[in-house]
């Protein structure tokens, strides 16, 4: 035991000491990180509160090991306990808030607890300002540093205590009203890191005083595996909460909080080590260390951050695995905004587990319509059997085929679920556009108003996620003919992971890309997936000219645009006259398919001219389009308001 005090201790006391200044350094990254992108939701807002705490508290535990000031030793420590009530209280509200998002409805019991947690902080931080906290500390400079020792009252550890097993109670209940292994899993995550974070600090700061407990000889080694603990559940916790709180899916929250935690925390923590380390051999060896100490630190930083910049595109390559990896070259710079299917399922599944949790019931489901007007797919969560999920097929597909006379704000019952349309508004078209139905499973034919209030919520996230991935399936194809000021201009980010703060935050974005849809459907007019996947389909001139197309929609849509391309043929005989080059270049590029080196060549025009002309032609197409849709479903809310006025007659 002799030997190891005289070895190891120090060396132990050493890591332990830089790892509390990479604690601070990690937690203040992470407050940054989290002020910078988050938006302001509650649970952001209170874990940012805790991470400043964190970074405050660590902080100052650093310097008070550094200083040869007993005054300011005693600074450091008032802050750091004081830092320690109040994280304890914001770890208590933490909880709370986490409970309120599984449905909790004890509103005024959880602002009456978080308010009661603060104020006891409040009190004890008073307390200890005016001395009664500590008994009889003795303090002394000894060796560059202040040592010492202090007891203090034992009712501190009552309300530690009281605190620490409140949070562990709540997160427990949350974790019960959960109903599916997703939510579960989350709430685990939560569980398990917010504890050992607590634990930790405790450990820290209880030992901050130099009380008895650190000069034991096992303080040392428990310390760094408890700081070592306490880095890797805060970065955790991060990851949790900005899954709950921002608009990114969990592969982009993975790559931007892990390139941030390389090149902040990461690259300053390994400097601060690497100097410390030879600033102290070098005090042992009797060697002046400035030059070395600043040299190592330059070349430190920028060898970590040039090593990190070549890992993160293998990292972002890994990253991507099971998602379409395949794409990667061509997505690279749009991998932020992209929704992949198996995203957008463990979004839908997640929603569903949320609507599960906010209503108590056994069972959610999303079914997502195709373009044909059939149900694509079934995505669930909770106890729902296969027969169970026949039965939502059926009822699906019978309603789907009548989409048009669905009400999106109107919940309908069968086979002991409740059932909502979703829908999308589309610019430049009054009616929108039918994506999927959403429900829950409901006991004994209740018919709750909860349950249309929070389908209602959920559906709004539910028509932006799945309408996105809807338009990104075909821009994949097409990425290659549009730029990046036209995708910038048009795409999106929505929330994937947010159910909570998510629910009814506004309307859904209006995609202006019906000039897109036209380009597409043109370009495989004679047959392709752009004309027979094209969300035209659903339009009802397209509908009204099926009849007289034997019941195929694809040659409808294909009779739609060819009548659409006609007017605007100008009058007269056809010619290459300027009047005639929007005409000329639908016709034969489109119609026709002849290449564009023989078109330019016949309507004497360059290339660069024939693409901004060809631009246009399309535009106003879509324009003639978009004027013909609104006039038809004019006509039909018109023909059904007389339908009803002459059956109330």
């Amino acid at each position: 035991m002799e030997n190891y005090s005289v070895w190891l201790v120090p060396v132990l006391r050493t890591i332990s000491e830089a790892l509390i200044a990479g604690v601070a350094i990690s937690c203040f990254s992470v407050f940054l990180f989290l002020l910078g992108y988050l938006r302001k939701e509650v649970l952001a807002r209170v874990f940012t509160v805790i991470l400043a705490l964190l970074a405050g508290i660590f902080t100052a535990d650093a310097f008070s090991l550094t200083t040869d000031s007993i005054a300011f030793f005693s600074v450091m420590q008032l802050a750091q306990w004081s830092g320690f009530f109040l994280v304890y209280a914001g770890f208590f509200h933490f909880s709370l808030t986490i409970l309120a998002m599984t449905g909790a409805k004890l509103r005024r019991a959880r602002r009456l607890a978080t308010i009661g947690a603060y104020l006891s902080a409040a009190f004890l931080v008073y307390l200890l300002l005016d001395g009664r906290i500590f008994v009889n500390p003795k303090l002394f400079a000894s060796g560059g540093t202040i040592t010492g020792f202090a007891d203090f009252q034992p009712w501190i550890w009552v309300w530690t205590g009281l605190i620490l097993i409140g949070c562990i109670t709540i997160l427990i209940l949350a974790i019960s009203r959960t109903k599916t292994k997703t939510s579960r899993r989350r709430m685990r995550y939560l569980l398990i890191s917010s504890i050992i974070v607590q634990l930790s600090t405790t450990l820290s700061v209880f030992a901050g005083f130099r009380f008895k407990i650190s000069a034991l000889w096992w303080y040392w080694p428990l310390s760094v595996f408890a700081y070592l603990g306490l880095l890797s559940m805060i970065f955790l916790l991060a990851y949790a909460v900005v899954t709950f709180c921002v608009t990114w899916s969990h592969r982009v929250v993975r790559l931007r909080l892990i390139e941030w935690v390389l090149r902040g925390p990461v690259t300053a923590s390994v400097t601060l080590i690497l100097v410390t380390l030879v600033r102290r051999t070098a005090k042992v060896l009797a060697i002046n260390s400035e030059g070395w100490t600043s040299l190592l630190t330059v070349l430190s930083i920028l060898l970590l951050q040039y090593l990190i910049t070549v890992l993160t595109p293998l990292m972002r390559r890994n990253n991507y695995s099971g998602y379409g990896r395949e794409d990667y070259e061509m997505l690279s710079e749009l991998e932020n905004m992209m929704i992949f299917r198996a995203e957008m399922e463990t979004y839908l599944e997640s929603l569903c587990s949320v609507i599960c949790d906010k209503l108590q019931v056994s069972g959610a489901f999303v079914v997502a319509g195709g373009v044909s007007g059939q149900p694509e797919s079934i995505i669930t969560a909770g106890l729902i059997s296969n027969e169970q999920r026949k039965a939502i097929h059926a009822y699906a597909s019978e309603r789907m085929a009548v989409s048009s006379e669905l009400e999106s704000d109107t919940v309908s019952y069968a086979n002991g679920f409740a059932y909502l349309p979703i829908e999308y508004p589309i610019a430049g078209n009054d009616d929108p556009y039918f994506l999927a139905l959403i429900g829950a499973a409901v006991s004994n034919g209740s018919h709750d108003p909860s349950i249309q209030e929070v389908l209602l919520s959920a559906a709004v996230d539910c028509a932006q996620v799945l309408w996105q991935r809807r338009y990104y399936a075909r821009t994949v194809r097409t990425l290659e003919g549009i730029s990046e000021n036209e995708l910038n201009q048009r795409y999106r980010t929505v929330s994937l992971l947010n159910p909570e703060a998510g629910f009814g935050r506004g309307d859904p974005p209006l995609p202006s890309d019906v000039s897109l849809w036209v380009r597409d459907a043109l370009t495989h007019y004679w047959g392709g997936p752009r004309l027979s996947e094209s969300p035209l389909l659903s339009w009802r001139i397209v509908e009204s000219e099926t009849g007289e197309s034997d019941g195929n929609r694809i040659n409808a849509l294909r009779k739609v645009l060819r009548d659409a391309i006609e007017k605007t043929r100008p009058d007269g005989e056809p010619s290459i006259s300027l009047e005639w080059t929007l005409y000329n270049i639908l016709v034969l590029k489109f119609i026709e398919g002849r290449k564009v080196k023989e078109i330019v060549r016949r309507l004497a025009m360059s290339e660069a001219d024939f693409y901004r002309k060809q631009k246009v032609a399309i535009e106003e197409v879509a324009k003639l389009l978009s004027a013909a849709e609104n006039e038809a479903r004019d006509s039909a809310v018109q023909g059904a308001a007389e339908t009803d006025e002459s059956s109330d007659g």
